[in-house]
C-alpha cells in the first residue's frame, strides 16, 4: 500500500515537475534537469503511437516521467516514489489506480490532451 505522506527528502525535488512543465519543450526540460537535478539518468523512452512519448528519468531516489508530444513539447511531468512500468504510467495518465506508486508531484502543460481525446483523433 503506497504511503500518503511523501518522504522528507522528496522536498528537494517536489518542484521539479513544475520547472520541467514550465520549460514546455524537451530541449529546455533537459536544461532544467541539468541545472536542478544534475544526477539524473535517462532510464526509458516509451513511444505510444505516433504522437506520444514517455521519458523516465532516475533523479536521486525518485523517478521523473516526462510525457512529450511528437514535436518535443512537454505535456506533463510526474515525480514518483518508485520506478514505473509502462502499463502503470497509462493508468496514472488515465486517472486509474496507482497500485504501488505514490505521485509526489504532478504538472500538466498547455500541450496536454487527455488520452481519450487523443485516441479519438487517431481512430
Amino acid at each position: 500500500m503506497p504511503s500518503s505522506v511523501p518522504p522528507p527528502e522528496s522536498g528537494k525535488y517536489r518542484s521539479l515537475p513544475g520547472l520541467v512543465a514550465d520549460a514546455l519543450s524537451l530541449h529546455e526540460a533537459l536544461a532544467v534537469l541539468e541545472t536542478h537535478a544534475p544526477d539524473h539518468r535517462l532510464l526509458e523512452v516509451w513511444r505510444d503511437g505516433e504522437y506520444h512519448y514517455d521519458l523516465v528519468f532516475a533523479v536521486s531516489d525518485f523517478f521523473l516521467v516526462v510525457a512529450a508530444n511528437c514535436n518535443g513539447g512537454v505535456k506533463e511531468a510526474l515525480l514518483l516514489d518508485a520506478r514505473p512500468g509502462r502499463d502503470l504510467i497509462r493508468c496514472v495518465r488515465r486517472d486509474g489506480p496507482l497500485r504501488a506508486l505514490t505521485v509526489l508531484s504532478h504538472e500538466r502543460t498547455v500541450h496536454f490532451v487527455p488520452p481519450d481525446e487523443t485516441d479519438a483523433q487517431v481512430a
